[in-house]
């Protein structure tokens, strides 16, 4: 018996919170707070930085490689003959156009190849960097 009114007790007490809390007046809504910057961070580092990751005319420059291509390779070692090759590679914009990504298929030394390059603009430096793995 004390089992069931114990259980009783506690959906009742559950049951009046929910009912004050339904009638109680709804808060107002806040905006959150701007975090706050690291030491030494000013607002004006802040927004050269934000103008500094934007994409920019030397990104619409790599967007006009965007497509799918054909490639004539050639391949030089010391002491050997050139290789000729043929490989395909589409091109893409990636990153919100901050990066011009290649993926090339081919062969080399009669061999299936791969690899994947990255170009973009440093608007800081002023430069093109690129990466490429295969």
């Amino acid at each position: 018996m004390f089992k069931f009114f114990s259980f009783t007790a506690a959906c009742l007490l559950g049951f009046s919170s929910l009912q004050a809390a339904d009638v109680a007046p709804a808060k107002p809504e806040t905006k959150p707070a701007t975090p706050a910057l690291p030491p030494g961070v000013t607002p004006e580092m802040v927004q050269s930085m934000l103008a500094a990751m934007q994409p920019g005319p030397k990104h619409a420059e790599l967007a006009k490689q965007v497509g799918e291509w054909d490639a004539d390779v050639e391949h030089y070692m010391p002491g050997m003959p050139v290789e000729k090759s043929k490989g395909s590679a589409k091109m893409t914009m990636v990153m919100n156009g901050r990066f011009l990504r290649e993926d090339f298929k081919g062969t080399m030394m009669g061999q299936p190849f791969e690899g994947q390059m990255l170009l973009g603009y440093d608007n800081n430096l002023k430069r093109y960097d690129s990466t490429w793995i295969d």
